[in-house]
């Protein structure tokens, strides 16, 4: 069995720097990791088109009352 270990505060802060995408396309760069999104990538993504069906991926979420809620505006 594998035991994991807790990183550290120090680790953790450093994930800040050492996974950060800011500054990898430039300074003045709005977009982040929509650059990944090219046109060969949008070409490739359109042969992969069987149906023109339309799916969302959006997740409906259901209010649940909390205790502390007297009522959900409409």
């Amino acid at each position: 069995m594998v035991t994991r270990q807790i990183p550290t505060e120090e680790e953790v802060l450093g994930y800040m720097t050492s996974l950060s995408n800011w500054g990898r396309w430039g300074q003045d760069d709005e977009l982040g990791t929509l650059n990944l999104i090219t046109p060969e990538k949008r070409a490739q993504a359109g042969r992969l088109v069987k149906e023109g069906v339309s799916i969302t991926c959006s997740r409906h979420i259901d209010p649940e009352m909390a205790p502390d809620v007297v009522s959900i505006p409409p």
